[in-house]
């Protein structure tokens, strides 16, 4: 088994009661505190009293052949023979790195992340300043709440004027690094970890090619880009962003057009500022159109918030420029935003894309762009939250909530950014690899318990899980659930019985992950006898006494009856 540095536990065996015990020396002191050990292991060697059965040697002289057996015994202090086994287990011999444990770095050393402010660490500030006040902190509101003016913390809208006045979706976040007209924050990237490869939409989708693998992340190749945001539209996480394509003022200047209207439900129309056809210039009542810099940028968020805000349908409009390959990715955005609806009851037509080419310049637009009717619903009221992610499930809260009869959860297609995981237990060990890899924070530990819990709101299918799974015991589920309630309450995907040590009775593994053990070490040469074996029902503090125990020939070697 291998060791790392600074990790060993020596074994717990306390001194005699007629002996004195050790001198207490300062931490700053430890040369002195090793010379006083060394001292009082010569006196001990020469008293006929307390001396140990084998010689016991300096401290400073320990090397690897040295013979340890003398600092076993009980005549030996126990500050005495943790600094000699500590110096003894820091020899190169006992530190050798495998290969195969994600564990044993050094994780004193490690980049500074400068000016970049984590999720975790905004999470902490904001605990500690509620700790302070004595408040919490303003965060999203209710879908409905009644008010004209709404200020979060995410801005202020104000329905009279439609000026928002600061948001965090305007602009990048704290530790994105801007790469030609792209934003890309790497904190937030679910591409890869530990060397796995997780979600890669952003390269499938790029049509230039101009995103790449690099390590757990990606990287953009500025030269390349076509800046159109086609890759920001289909990364579940945030990570990407266009600079010049600002989600907060298309919003504000929608939700602002359909409260000003005379129509209770109009239509909306996305279509490239450069791209106008004829059947735009002369528009029936209850249209309203919005020209955008690339409606490749132009995705789920704010289709969704569209409806949300009172539209009765979203028709996005593709010129001939629009190469194939883009159309068929943003109509798989279209299809699963359609899939939702189609979960909660509602027209699935709300929501379409439709390529204009030569043939229907001179085509009206009630003949070429049929809108059917569809049931009214009450605009919302509820500030865009922060992220795309978050004003896509808003927006879904409030239309479910005016939904009649719609179902509790709908399938979505496998390459969807929602669903659940699911996982095998009588595979599973409660390795926690899932855990360890997940960028979202939708997978996480039982703390002292062995459990997987998971919250749904927050799982991309990134697929990272799975491929860290040893026992490929994970499988992913495309879905969507309506409920809130559900969709955010934590639950347990599994948990397994603890297995406590034989000797001091503590937990220290899972049942199935001491099985598992036993079971790869049943061929090893090193455990083909009966003490061996013992030692793999032991935690490791009382495996290492074991194993020095039995080596300086202390005791007979006993059996717990386990093997």
């Amino acid at each position: 088994m291998t060791q790392t540095p600074g990790e060993f536990k020596s074994p717990a065996i306390t001194s005699r009661p007629d002996q004195d015990p050790q001198p207490k020396l300062s931490k700053g002191d430890q040369s002195g505190r090793d010379q006083c050990q060394s001292d009082d292991a010569d006196a001990r060697r020469h008293d006929p009293d307390t001396a140990p059965p084998h010689p016991v040697p300096p401290i400073d002289s320990i090397n690897k052949d040295s013979d340890m057996k003398g600092f076993m015994s009980p005549n030996i202090g126990e500050d005495l023979r943790r600094s000699a086994l500590r110096k003894f287990f820091h020899l190169p011999k006992f530190n050798r790195r495998d290969g195969l444990d994600d564990y044993d770095e050094d994780f004193q050393v490690f980049q500074h992340l400068g000016n970049i402010l984590t999720s975790d660490m905004q999470y902490h500030l904001e605990r500690l300043s509620e700790q302070k006040t004595g408040s919490p902190l303003k965060r999203d509101p209710p879908a409905n709440r009644p008010s004209e003016a709404i200020e979060e913390s995410t801005g202020t809208f104000d329905s009279k004027s439609g000026h928002i006045s600061h948001s965090k979706i305007a602009g990048p976040i704290p530790g994105m690094e801007k790469v030609g007209a792209l934003f890309h924050h790497p904190a937030l990237c679910a591409h890869g970890a530990r060397g796995l490869t997780g979600c890669t939409r952003c390269l499938e989708a790029c049509p230039a090619g101009a995103i790449s693998t690099a390590g757990v992340t990606i990287q953009i190749d500025p030269e390349i880009c076509q800046q159109k945001g086609l890759c920001t539209t289909v990364c579940p996480t945030d990570a990407l962003r266009l600079s010049r394509h600002n989600s907060t003022e298309l919003l504000a200047s929608i939700r602002l057009s359909l409260t000003a209207t005379l129509d209770p439900n109009p239509a909306v129309i996305f279509h490239d500022a450069g791209f106008v056809p004829a059947l735009l210039q002369d528009l029936p009542r209850g249209i309203l159109c919005f020209p955008v810099d690339s409606i490749e940028a132009v995705g789920m968020d704010t289709w969704l918030a569209a409806l949300a805000y009172g539209a009765s349908h979203v028709v996005v409009l593709a010129g001939n420029d629009i190469a194939p390959a883009v159309f068929d990715i943003l109509q798989t955005q279209i299809s699963c935003a359609t899939k939702i609806l189609e979960g909660m009851r509602l027209e699935k037509e709300r929501i379409q894309m439709i390529r204009v080419d030569h043939r229907h310049r001179e085509a009206s637009f009630t003949d070429f762009i049929p809108l059917g009717p569809v049931r009214p619903t009450r605009p919302a009221r509820f500030a865009p939250g922060d992220t795309k992610r978050t004003l896509i499930l808003q927006s879904i809260d409030y239309l479910y909530e005016q939904a009649p009869g719609a179902r509790p959860l709908t399938p979505l297609a496998q390459d969807a950014p929602f669903g659940e995981i699911i996982i095998d237990p009588d595979t599973c060990t409660l390795c926690m690899a899932c855990v360890a890899v997940c960028p979202a924070k939708a997978l996480y530990d039982g703390g002292e318990m062995p459990q997987i819990r998971f919250v749904e709101a927050n799982c991309v299918q990134c697929g990272l899980c799975r491929s860290a799974c040893p026992e490929n015991a994970i499988h992913l589920s495309p879905r969507m659930v309506f409920d809130p309630v559900a969709r955010n309450s934590p639950r347990i995907l599994n948990q397994a019985e603890t297995f406590c040590c034989v000797v001091c009775g503590r937990p220290f593994a899972t049942k199935a992950i001491v099985d598992k053990m036993v079971q790869k070490l049943s061929g090893h040469w090193m455990y083909q006898d009966d003490a061996a074996k013992q030692r793999l029902f032991m935690c490791g503090e009382c495996r290492a006494r074991d194993f020095f125990e039995a080596g300086a020939g202390l005791r007979p070697v006993k059996n717990s009856g386990i093997i």
